[in-house]
């Protein structure tokens, strides 16, 4: 019973210190996140919210120690009817993926499917694919990735929005001036066309 007791005590004193390396760990990765400038929204398979970082309370304009876990994600984005399908339908898409990928993998092919969705390379290669949304009278930018999930479980997703407000500003400005631009030249070009025939008969009234 002595040597038991013992190997349960000793049993006990593993599980509580693995407890305690979990919570540090998740603790480390909150402050992570929440040192991140970028909105970073984890979104469980029922899309329930599951975390929000610090620059997403402030994005979204939530209370500081507000908790916003298992509220309904389109109930914390207020977007037109619209979006949200196409949200809907990019987040059920990714979960198939998961879903749907082969469960052994070469590892050349795994390193080709991840990609950090913060990099700045991740977003200027995007290609033709620019995924925006407005939310309080901001532009963003977002990007989706995939966050796996224990044996038995749905995976869950996760959102990463970068504000491109003044970057859209700026390109409308630059969008605009061109169009000034371009019609100075037609409006030059239609005068000098005016001006050819005007003095041929500016000079027969003269003789």
């Amino acid at each position: 019973n002595k040597q038991l007791a013992s190997q349960f005590a000793g049993l006990e004193s593993q599980v509580e210190l693995k407890t305690q390396e979990v919570k540090f760990l998740q603790e480390s990765t909150s402050q992570i996140l929440d040192s991140v400038p970028d909105p970073v929204i984890m979104i469980g398979p029922q899309e329930q919210i599951e975390y929000l970082n610090q620059a997403s309370k402030e994005a979204l304009v939530l209370k500081k120690n507000g908790n916003m876990e298992g509220t309904p994600l389109f109930q914390l984005l207020q977007l037109d009817p619209q979006t949200q399908a196409k949200l809907r339908q990019e987040i059920h898409l990714i979960q198939s993926s998961v879903l749907t990928a082969p469960t052994v993998e070469k590892p050349d092919q795994r390193i080709k499917k991840l990609h950090d969705p913060l990099s700045p390379a991740s977003w200027e290669h995007s290609g033709g694919d620019r995924r925006e949304l407005r939310l309080n009278q901001r532009t963003y930018r977002y990007r989706w990735f995939a966050i796996s999930a224990p044996p038995g479980k749905e995976p869950g997703v996760g959102l990463v929005l970068r504000d491109i407000t003044e970057e859209s500003l700026l390109q409308d400005q630059l969008i605009q001036g061109e169009k000034l631009a371009s019609l100075g030249v037609l409006s030059a070009g239609i005068g000098h066309e005016l001006n050819n025939p005007l003095v041929g008969v500016i000079g027969l009234g003269e003789a």
